[in-house]
């Protein structure tokens, strides 16, 4: 794929950066990328999220996360699928996006010893906050 920037979680196309599921596993990455790089751009993202969602979900079982993928984009295309968890998933990122520059905001005050408006966090306090963040996240369905 052309443009596109490659590491664990994230790459570039189309100038759009994607976010690929926490819990998907690094041996579908590459396979999962190859799906996306056929689905329309501005789909990409919520079909990852979809992705997430399902795979939170207790309840189903996902043995082949690119497959499943590409199923979800060809019914979304078509119009005959409805995201179900996409939304909580993009909300829930946006979320701990704000927290985390929220924590490093924090500690590079504290780092520099300088005074902000941002109420007082220790670093223990900052890394407790990721923590339930990330908590939060993986009680998502």
């Amino acid at each position: 794929m052309a443009g596109c920037r490659r590491d664990d979680l994230n790459f570039q196309n189309d100038e759009v950066d994607i976010s690929l599921p926490s819990v998907l596993g690094k041996q579908w990455h590459e396979a999962v990328r190859k799906v996306l790089s056929i689905a329309k751009p501005e789909h990409r993202q919520s079909l990852l999220d979809e992705l997430e969602g399902q795979l939170r979900n207790p309840g189903k079982q996902i043995t082949n996360p690119p497959g499943y993928l590409h199923s979800l984009r060809v019914g979304l295309e078509a119009g005959r699928v409805q995201l179900a968890y996409a939304q909580s998933i993009a909300s829930q990122r946006e979320q701990n996006r704000h927290a985390q520059e929220a924590v490093q905001e924090h500690i590079k005050a504290l780092n520099a010893n300088l005074t902000t408006n941002l109420p007082p966090m220790t670093k223990e306090e900052a890394l407790a906050q990721l923590r339930q963040q990330v908590q939060a996240m993986r009680k998502l369905p």
